[in-house]
């Protein structure tokens, strides 16, 4: 560096382009030697690139959010609802079989020495069948109908109608 001369090297108001390995040549009459390499990794706040995506799951099926941020040395801590979640520190969030306790909104916070950053939230919500739009024959039902969903039955059959009301199943026969 251009004018350093004191066996001391203060970099003021540091840069990321101030990263990078450093030494010192320290020379006199009677000869010179050069010091060890010092690295300088200049840490910037993390920020996140990818932020994890809403889905829709099934119960028991698997489930797999991710987010990447860059900033260096990044520690991740996902979080549900505002709540962290017990042991899930990677970049990754994975549950084998989802079960209705997973449902619910997720993020995830980045953490480094220079700072914080949390990403977008990611919706989990229930999947849920579809409608059948042909005739249902034998006493089969239409399964998952919720409001607004319809159902076809030939006369004579039965039908069962059934309302999802968070995770309870109602359901009633009615002979047509």
């Amino acid at each position: 560096m251009a004018g350093a001369t004191t066996p001391d090297l203060t970099i003021e108001a540091v840069a990321a382009d101030d990263a990078g390995w450093y030494d010192c040549v320290v020379s006199n009459p009677a000869g010179s030697t050069t010091s060890g390499v010092g690295i300088v990794d200049v840490i910037a706040a993390p920020h996140f690139t990818d932020d994890p995506r809403s889905t829709t799951v099934a119960l028991g099926a698997s489930l797999h959010l991710e987010a990447r941020a860059e900033g260096g040395q990044i520690t991740y801590q996902w979080r549900k609802d505002g709540t962290p979640v017990v042991d899930a520190t990677d970049d990754y969030y994975d549950v084998e079989a989802v079960t209705a306790g997973d449902l619910g909104q997720y993020d995830v916070v980045a953490t480094n020495r220079a700072g914080t950053a949390t990403s977008a939230p990611a919706v989990v919500t229930l999947e849920t069948p579809d409608t059948p739009d042909t005739p249902v024959a034998g006493g089969a039902g239409c399964g998952g109908c919720n409001g607004g969903d319809a159902a076809s039955t030939i006369p004579g059959t039965s039908i069962a109608l059934a309302v999802l009301a968070g995770l309870a199943l109602l359901s009633r026969r009615r002979t047509v």
